[in-house]
């Protein structure tokens, strides 16, 4: 442990993960084995478990096995320890026990429960090298690598079938290791900050002098957004409704928020805590989403967007973020300045094949959709194109649906109240049939409650400009794919094919789609 400590790079040590990382760096560290007649090289995959729970349930699975690394609040909430959890507690069937790396001053084992706990790491070492050092010398002979045991083998299955392990290739490579912690040591608040157990106001003030501070690295800070976080999206409502009073408490905390998230915009890892947190902080408290909105997050969750354009995990925590700020912040005008739509319509483009992206892309467009009727019928496109590209993924069709049946429902009252304005206006009557033939596209749920209105007009015009037939030939068109795309009414649609056709008895585009419109007129509704 010491020999760790000296060499690597003090941000390494801010959890558990970086740390592993910074081992799976290093090819010239090597352990002992027990019978320290071996040295051995290990390469470690580490997994983040969510609560006690989840230790409890691993070191079941691997009882007696130093498989996780907990840290646990000790005297009484003013430090922390790290502990190589190997058991569950014999005497209390809620505890756990695990060993003290360093510090034999004290007893070495300790018993700990779920309040006491901070943090918990799953880590699983991989032996990628054997050896057998020379006596008296610093030469290694090099041996072939142990086969897996059977027993290992079977239980590895149990062990991956939660959220599975960490890739940590590349994890933390801003930083790497130096001849020690003296060139890059963590301010000691930060560390303080990382191991409070719980939120508190003490706690949000030594976070927002963390975050001012300017000697703290983006690994510091990505860390400090991760442990924010895990406050506000805390599985118990309570606990997260507290995390959020915790932050409100501190006035300075949203703009100091935000200005720390323009220090980061160029890290792809801390973009995307800041963003996960901002989306939940959002979502928690709607207080809390406008205060965030008036501090200018909307402006810089659209520039992480434009920034990250080609990170899928930034684009989705992005867009989560985008929508929350403008439905429960008030960030509406600012995100349409900052490019928001644009942001979000070039989302959609980018990753078709993701459905989290389009269904969190048509929320945003929804929420715009109210305020920006100009754009509408792209966004109608988009909705169109992620339904189709996700014929069977439920949240997609939902969050489709939804902005369908806004754009249907404002582009028939719009189209309507232009010609009921412009009744002797020929063109623009045939214009508004047009239209209202081309939004049969979007489906029957998009047009719910808006056929009755588009029918009217279609017929509307189709009698008053009953010799035109450049006119009539389009309403009937119009008729037939409302009919065909939804569940329209059909009260008087054959009386007026029958004028059609006698009103325009030369006129073989009437006589086409007339036939067209009667054809569908006798399938069964």
């Amino acid at each position: 442990v010491s020999k760790i400590l000296g060499r690597c790079d003090g941000y390494a040590l801010l959890s558990v993960p970086r740390l592993a990382a910074y081992l799976n760096s290093r090819k010239d560290i090597w352990f002992l084995d027990w019978r320290r007649t071996k040295i051995i090289r290990l390469q470690f995959a580490c997994q983040e478990l969510s609560g006690f729970a989840e230790l409890r349930r691993r070191l079941r699975l691997l009882h007696g096995t130093a498989s996780a690394v907990a840290i646990v609040s000790a005297k009484g909430g003013y430090s922390a320890d790290a502990l190589a959890a190997f058991r569950t507690a014999a005497a209390d069937a809620c505890g756990a026990v695990g060993r003290r790396c360093i510090d034999a001053a004290e007893s070495r084992l300790q018993s700990f429960g779920e309040q006491d706990l901070v943090s918990a790491s799953a880590l699983e070492p991989t032996i990628v090298g054997t050896g057998r050092r020379e006596q008296g010398t610093d030469i290694a002979t090099l041996e072939d690598l142990p086969e897996r045991s059977e027993e290992f083998v079977a239980l590895e299955a149990l062990l991956r079938e939660s959220a599975g392990l960490l890739d940590l290739s590349g994890f933390g490579a801003t930083h790497p290791a130096t001849t020690g912690l003296g060139g890059c040591r963590p301010p000691a608040l930060l560390v303080q900050a990382l191991l409070a157990a719980s939120p508190s106001v003490e706690v949000v003030t030594q976070i927002v002098e963390v975050l001012q501070r300017p000697d703290v690295e983006v690994e510091g800070l990505l860390e400090i957004f991760k442990k924010l976080s895990s406050w506000c999206m805390s599985s118990i409502p309570s606990e997260a409704d507290f995390a959020c009073k915790c932050l409100l408490g501190v006035p300075k905390f949203p703009k100091v928020v935000v200005a720390t998230m323009r220090r980061v915009t160029s890290d792809r890892a801390a973009a995307e805590a800041s963003l996960r947190f901002l989306a939940s902080a959002a979502r928690q408290s709607s207080t809390f989403a406008i205060e965030l909105a008036a501090a200018g997050a909307t402006a810089t969750v659209c520039e992480l967007l434009g920034k990250h354009a080609l990170h899928k995990d930034v684009q989705r925590q992005g867009l989560q973020a985008l929508g929350r700020l403008i439905l429960f912040g008030g960030g509406l005008e600012e995100a349409i300045e900052a490019q928001g739509v644009e942001r979000t319509l070039q989302a959609l483009e980018t990753y078709r094949q993701s459905a989290n992206i389009q269904s969190c892309g048509l929320e945003v467009l929804r929420v715009l959709a109210e305020h920006y009727s100009s754009q509408l019928d792209r966004f109608g496109s988009a909705a169109q194109a992620a339904k189709r590209y996700f014929p069977r993924e439920p949240s997609v069709h939902r969050a489709a649906d939804r902005l369908l049946r806004f754009v249907v429902a404002s582009s028939v009252a719009a189209v309507g109240a232009l010609m009921d304005r412009s009744l002797a206006d020929e063109a623009t009557q045939r214009s508004g049939l047009t239209t209202l033939g081309t939004l049969a596209e979007h489906g029957g749920l998009a047009w719910r409650g808006a056929s009755v209105t588009a029918m009217s007009r279609i017929l509307r015009a189709m009698a008053r400009y009953r010799f035109s037939p450049e006119l009539v030939s389009v309403g009937l068109w119009a008729l037939a794919r409302l009919v065909e795309r939804l569940d329209a009414p059909r009260e008087g649609l054959e009386e007026a094919t029958r004028k059609a056709r006698e009103d325009n008895p030369s006129s073989s585009l009437v006589r086409k789609h007339a036939e067209v419109l009667e054809a569908l007129l006798l399938r069964p509704s």
